[in-house]
Formats: structure tokens, C-alpha cells, sequence
């Protein structure tokens, strides 16, 4: 899972390889709740569009999106 953006310090989104090549709604995202610990199931990036500016992109250091991808895997399983 790659971050990507995220919703203050509570959501985060990340692009996630998901669906066969031909899939129409490729590609796919998934959203962290950082406070819940949970991590949810993949949602076409059309999807996630109608949520409007809800996601503001990544602009966090290296060490940080890496602190959050590895919290966000966990919690994934």
C-alpha cells in the first residue's frame, strides 16, 4: 500500500493494487482510520472522487509515510 493523501491525522488513503488488469474500475483505494486502527476494504478511486477535496495529497516526510504505511499494514493483517 502507497500513501497518498490523507483527512487531517485521522484518515489516510492509500493506492492499492487490486482487481484483474481488465478491471473498469481500476484503480483502487484504501482508507485508514489512524484513531480506529482499522483499515478498509478497497474502493475504486471513482468512488472515493465523490467525496470531493474530502483528501488532501501527501505532502508529510518520507519517515512519516513510512511510519504510517507500516501502522496501516498491520492493521490490514
Amino acid at each position: 500500500m502507497k500513501l497518498i493523501a490523507h483527512h487531517g491525522e485521522r484518515y489516510f488513503l492509500f493506492e492499492v493494487e487490486f482487481g484483474d488488469e481488465g478491471d473498469p474500475w481500476r484503480p483502487y483505494g484504501r482508507v485508514y482510520d489512524r484513531v480506529a486502527g482499522v483499515v478498509f476494504d478497497p474502493v475504486p478511486f471513482g468512488r472515493l472522487n465523490d467525496a470531493g477535496d474530502w483528501f488532501e495529497e501527501w505532502q508529510g516526510t518520507e519517515a512519516e509515510r513510512r511510519v504510517i504505511e507500516d501502522e496501516a499494514a498491520a492493521a490490514a493483517g
